[in-house]
């Protein structure tokens, strides 16, 4: 299950590296790089938009515009971990945040973080769970705010890493 916002959804076009698509987000990248090693997969969510046409599968759970506590809303209200049962969750959320950075401070952005993980881990205990810092920009000043972002979330999944839970931090080095 992609679950996140604009960047997950799918933003824009970019080309592909070499894989013979064309992409928005990292869905179809992603995609792309799962058929080529002939690893089957079946994106599940509610939604199927983002994605540009010939994205076999366009299924995913991305809320454009979503802060963390946005997102945390809809998945206890809506079930919808519940309703499309994942086997592994890809998570990446909090650039809204950042872009509402004046409104929250460090200790909120933690809170929030962890409200969310502890929201998906209850709901579905055995899922694997793999969590995305957000990426870097062109912008020197909001990349130090996204350090500290990906920080803050580092922190939260070592946390549950300590207690034995199935997650992960990944990279955004594709980007």
């Amino acid at each position: 299950m992609p679950l996140g916002d604009s960047i997950t959804l799918g933003s824009g076009y970019a080309t592909d590296g070499g894989l013979g698509v064309r992409w928005c987000g990292y869905r179809g990248f992603l995609e792309a790089l799962l058929n080529k090693n002939d690893i089957p997969f079946d994106y599940v969510g509610s939604l199927t938009t983002g994605e540009p046409p010939g994205v076999v599968d366009a299924h995913h759970e991305d809320h454009s515009g979503y802060r963390i506590s946005d997102l945390t809303k809809i998945l206890v209200r809506d079930k919808l971990i519940e309703q499309s049962n994942p086997d592994i969750i890809l998570l990446m959320i909090g650039t809204n945040d950042l872009n509402n950075a004046g409104e929250m401070n460090q200790m909120e952005l933690r809170n929030s973080i962890d409200k969310l993980l502890d929201t998906i881990r209850a709901r579905a205990k055995t899922v694997r769970l793999i969590v995305s810092p957000i990426p870097i920009t062109t912008s020197p000043e909001r990349n130090k705010a996204v350090a500290r972002f990906n920080s803050l979330l580092a922190d939260s999944v070592q946390v549950l890493q300590r207690k034995n839970e199935s997650i992960k931090m990944t990279s955004t080095d594709w980007v």
